[in-house]
């Protein structure tokens, strides 16, 4: 039977609430294959430029470099943006190049003599790093769109406590792999690994390339909106303050940041297998952590988390000095240490897009990104300058030049949360108390009491039982909850 002369085949226009369902679900998926490809390549860069030679000062430059020149062509982005370029369009092409980038960094070892190899991965990963940044306000504006502000905490939560079960098994096949390679075969498992990398980021891309992205209009008052004229505003306006806060800690941060990696490696001697434990342990407190703060950031606001979590990472650095390679300490130091980065991290992000309007994300993610970018050049090159020489202020302390690094680092942190984060005020309604941690039967002043004591309060021996005793209390709590959960 043969159809009418004007018979016509109309497509079912896709409601927009169900685009936007089916976008947040494939973005849970892209951001899985990202974290696996980070938890592969990203975290093992560090040990990649040891492996080829470089100095600390060079991985003070690897990490410096390209974090000064990856945000700045996010200008471009913007101006692509206001040229009318869809976000789609741009997240894509970055993601392309950032995944196929990881292709010549895994061939350096293979085809460069020894004297130019660490010259020639700081210029590839300056363009990776580029690649990676380009998309990024285009990308925020474009997730600031599809998720309602009232569950933004919630959602990104859950979507990072996926990702980081990703990064965690990433990272820890990574290890076991590169634990099977010696000497100069070393190279054929980092080759491996970042070959695996590309793979993971063209997943990723797959997902990207399936989500719907909502019309965006912007105006001409956003276009005069320039890096100058903000920075300028930075006395007076609630959001310029705080990214200048944020831009001090990130700053302080990169001077130890950079440097962990070095030290575990190149002082303490650590296996590539118990790197990357002490590694995952830091990732495995932030997968627990993630929906916790992203649920309370929801009720409470990001200002409440910060200055909880403000404090904690002014003094995980410091932990450092007197863990003296202990590497049970060390363990519970990172565990801390990913607690308290996963609130920091996740209040960060929704504070500016709870700061700015659709118009105006995409220009504030990249001010953000410009201004913390200049203060990883800075703190990276500083803390490379100052971990190459030995310092003794207090002799039979200081034994290595890495604690100077930590302890700089912790001292300035503290000194932002102190100076500057009082001055930040919450930009939408919240409710009144503050949030209580309860995962181990108790609250959040408990839980870093217990870690305090539990770190430094007794012998080895005794701290290893005190420990198993407030885990296995905190485990019971849990698979109590488990069973009054509905799900």
């Amino acid at each position: 039977m043969t159809p009418p002369k004007n018979f016509k085949v109309v497509k079912v226009q896709e409601p927009e609430g169900q685009k936007i369902r089916k976008s947040l679900k494939y973005s849970v998926k892209d951001g899985a294959a990202a974290s696996a490809m980070t938890g592969i390549s990203d975290s093992f860069l560090p040990a990649y430029a040891i492996a080829l030679g470089a100095t600390n000062r060079q991985v003070g430059l690897l990490t410096s470099t390209a974090s000064l020149f990856a945000p700045m062509s996010q200008l471009l982005s913007l101006k692509r943006l206001h040229q009318g370029v869809s976000r789609r369009k741009i997240v894509l092409t970055s993601v392309f190049f950032h995944a196929t980038l990881l292709l010549p960094i895994l061939a350096i070892p293979f085809i460069f003599p020894e004297e130019f190899r660490v010259a020639v991965l700081i210029l590839l990963f300056s363009l990776y790093a580029i690649s990676a940044n380009f998309g990024g306000p285009a990308w925020a504006s474009w997730m600031g769109d599809l998720v309602p502000s009232q569950v933004r905490g919630k959602y990104f939560g859950r979507r990072n406590r996926v990702a980081g079960v990703f990064t965690l098994l990433a990272t820890l096949t990574a290890g076991i792999v590169l634990n099977q390679f010696t000497g100069d075969k070393i190279f054929i498992g980092f080759a491996m690994l970042f070959f695996a990398a590309c793979i993971f980021r063209l997943i990723s891309l797959y997902y990207l390339s399936l989500k719907y992205e909502p019309s965006l209009v912007l105006s001409g008052e956003q276009e005069r909106f320039s890096l100058i004229n903000f920075v300028k505003k930075m006395k007076n306006d609630n959001f310029s303050r705080f990214v200048l806060y944020a831009s001090l800690v990130t700053f302080s941060t990169s001077i130890a940041g950079p440097f962990f990696a070095v030290y575990m490696l190149r002082e303490l001697h650590f296996s590539y297998m118990t790197f990357t434990l002490v590694t995952v342990s830091a990732s495995i407190a932030s997968l627990l952590a993630m929906v916790y703060w992203g649920k309370n950031i929801d009720r409470f606001g990001s200002v409440k988390i910060l200055r909880m979590c403000g404090l904690l990472v002014g003094i995980v650095p410091i932990l450092w000095i007197f863990a003296r390679g202990d590497i049970f300490m060390i363990v519970l130091i990172q565990l801390l240490a990913g607690f308290s980065w996963a609130g920091y991290n996740l209040a960060v992000f929704n504070f500016v897009n709870d700061s700015a309007t659709q118009q105006q994300r995409a220009t504030f993610f990249a001010y953000f990104n410009i201004l913390g970018g200049i203060g990883v050049f800075l703190g990276a090159n500083l803390g490379g300058w100052l971990s190459s020489y030995k310092i003794p202020l207090y002799p039979g302390i200081f034994v290595s030049a890495f604690f100077t690094v930590f302890l700089l680092s912790g001292i300035l942190r503290l000194l932002d949360y102190i100076i500057f984060l009082p001055k930040i005020k919450e930009v939408r309604p919240v409710e009144s108390g503050k949030p209580r941690f309860e995962v181990f039967g108790t609250d959040f002043a408990g839980i870093v009491n217990k870690v305090v004591v539990g770190i430094y309060v007794g012998s080895t021996e005794v701290r290893k039982v005190r420990w198993r005793k407030w885990f296995g209390a905190g485990l019971d709590n849990i698979l109590n909850r488990a069973g009054r959960v509905r799900i």
